[in-house]
């Protein structure tokens, strides 16, 4: 897999408008499932958050195969064409695989929060 072989495209409205709800309700179940908020509360922080991009997704019969790790790439170079020089993202602790692809690409953990249930 090389990074030639997928592009980037900005979104249609169609497509967005189709996009958000989902992108909104996964989010706040995954805030919910940390421990972080409760349900109603994620739900609004996940509507409020959705201002920032912060989801990389690929089609789970697709996954394994480097669109990832690809995508991220082309993350990073449309990120240096703009003039930017870092890129920031927020991974929740249980989503293992996706820590472990950010990991390999040289991410860093620039705050971490911890939780325990008592």
């Amino acid at each position: 897999m090389t990074v030639a072989e997928l592009w980037l495209r900005p979104a249609t409205q169609d497509e967005f408008e189709q996009w958000l709800p989902g992108q909104e309700a996964a989010y706040a179940r995954e805030i919910a499932e940390s421990g972080a908020l409760p349900a109603t509360a994620a739900a609004e922080k996940a509507r409020r958050d959705m201002a920032w991009v912060n989801d990389v997704e690929v089609d789970p019969e697709y996954r394994g195969r480097g669109y990832g790790r690809a995508a991220m790439l082309l993350a990073e170079r449309e990120a240096r064409v703009r003039g930017m020089t870092s890129l920031g993202l927020n991974v929740h602790g249980q989503n293992t695989v996706a820590r472990s692809l950010y990991d390999s690409l040289g991410y860093q953990v620039t705050a971490q929060q911890m939780r325990k249930p008592v």
